[in-house]
């Protein structure tokens, strides 16, 4: 029995084994993933206290039948966490795949999948990588030198010589290390507790070129650990595309913003058209969490692209040492947080027959702004004056243009051009959100800043990440 309770063994190494051949003309060299497996069970064993106390399976053959391959999936369905040895042969072998799926299917249920990603080098195509594991922990072994990938340890080996996989290797035995005593406080259950009681700080992922200066943060940051009780977030790998809503979802517990950024603008996408830095740079500045950014005083700006310079170049990026950086986070961790009034408000105006909307998008919006409604019930002078408060109180007003006539629309616009004037402010954002059933006539009512937002497909998630983009921009 391994160390976590009701599993037999405590990690499953999942690999390709052309990754494993040792590198010839080096003589007796163990192969690379050998070399690995040996290094983290000395290393998790110190941080447990004795190497019996937990149990690792690898399989060390390389030609499966049937058979083994049968037996070795119930070896993965024994087992508590998996750690994944990401490779271009990982991603080529049905085995390797086969390997996941059996340990996703056997933790169907868990809040969370066990799962380590050790990335082995650079991959042809990311999109092969599953899904699944660009949400877990992911540990880079790997660097580029001169416009060339290189793994740890290929310059000289064995990798054990190599100084960046042994760090690299530490950080990870910490955590698997620290996930099997979890995993064992809760008899093998994994539940995430954050404790509320302390600041959390969110270190934004970092793109590839800045990986080892992310862990090196990340580690002086677990010095402080119990002295400061911080969380640090994300835990893994926010999803992509959906990075936004998860983002916004952790922002909102956090005191500090802490992002660390290279020459690289990261990955592209429909949500982060300017690079995922900028994304998570956007989110943190509009919801006014505390912002630390860093760079190297080395960077050349002027061999950068122009919208990534604009980043770099921000008043809130700080080209100082690594090491004075992490002063700065300390002493701001040191510093008593003052207490912010909450600034974002919105009404959202609907009629009846779009109430199950309107409550979606309330319960979107709850964790970064406060929501009202339309009082459901009452006289109808109550309700009316009601809805006449709402429209004066809150910062934005969003009117949802669903499965009403024009002339309801253009009602609800009227009623509030007519009262605007007695605001202490003007409108932060109105904004019309036209919901099926469509097509329909654009209101006959245009306010001066009026936005209007489509949402011809319903009211999802793209729908509500645009909304509450609009809302705190």
């Amino acid at each position: 029995m391994g160390y976590i309770p009701g599993f037999q063994y405590d990690v499953f190494f999942s690999y390709s084994h052309r990754d494993n051949e040792p590198l010839p003309l080096v003589q007796n060299a163990s192969g690379w993933i050998s070399a690995l497996v040996e290094t983290l069970e000395i290393r998790v064993a110190r941080e447990l206290g004795r190497r019996e106390y937990f149990e690792t399976w690898l399989d060390r053959d390389k030609f499966r039948g049937h058979e083994q391959i049968d037996s070795i999936l119930e070896r993965v369905a024994e087992s508590a966490t998996l750690l994944v040895v990401l490779s271009n042969g990982w991603l080529e072998s049905k085995d390797c795949r086969l390997e996941l799926d059996a340990f996703v299917k056997a933790h169907t249920g868990d809040e969370k999948l066990n799962i380590f990603v050790v990335k082995l080098s650079k991959l042809n195509d990311e999109r092969l990588v599953p899904e699944v594991l660009n949400r877990v922990p992911g540990y880079q072994f790997w660097y580029v030198k001169d416009g060339t990938p290189i793994t740890f340890g290929d310059v000289n080996p064995p990798a054990t010589n190599d100084k960046d996989f042994n760090e690299k290797t530490v950080t990870l035995a910490i955590d698997m290390a620290n996930e099997f005593r979890a995993l064992a406080q809760r008899g093998g259950k994994d539940t995430m507790v954050r404790d509320p009681a302390g600041p959390t700080i969110l270190l934004a992922e970092a793109t590839d070129d800045v990986d080892k200066q992310r862990d090196d943060v990340r580690k002086f940051l677990d010095q402080y650990r119990d002295q400061y009780r911080i969380a640090v977030v994300p835990l893994a790998p926010y999803p992509r595309p959906g990075l936004a809503k998860a983002l916004d979802a952790d922002l909102a517990n956090c005191r500090l913003f802490v992002q660390l950024l290279g020459q690289w603008p990261g990955r592209r996408s429909e949500e982060a058209p300017r690079g995922y830095p900028w994304l998570q740079y956007e989110r943190a500045r509009d919801l006014k969490i505390q912002i630390l950014q860093w760079r190297s005083p080395e960077l050349e700006l002027g061999n950068i692209e122009t919208s990534h310079r604009e980043l770099l170049e921000r008043e809130t990026v700080q080209a100082t040492s690594l090491t004075q950086f992490e002063q700065e986070i300390l002493r701001c961790l040191k510093e008593k947080p003052q207490q912010q009034p909450v600034e974002h408000s919105v009404f959202i105006d609907h009629d009846r027959k779009d109430e199950q909307a309107a409550l979606k998008i309330r319960d979107a919006l709850s964790d970064v702004m406060d929501v009202s409604r339309p009082k459901a019930s009452g006289g109808a002078e109550t309700i009316r004056k009601d809805r006449r408060d709402k429209m004066l109180e809150a910062e934005s007003l969003v009117f949802l243009y669903g499965d009403v006539k024009q002339s309801w629309i253009d009602s609800e616009l009227n009623a509030f051009k007519a009262i605007r004037h007695e605001r202490t402010q003007p409108a932060h954002k109105q904004i019309v959100l036209e919901a099926p059933p469509t097509p329909k006539n654009p209101p006959s009512v245009v306010l001066k800043g009026m936005e209007t937002l489509k949402a011809d497909k319903g009211i999802d998630e793209q729908v509500i990440d645009r909304l509450k983009t609009q809302l705190l921009r």
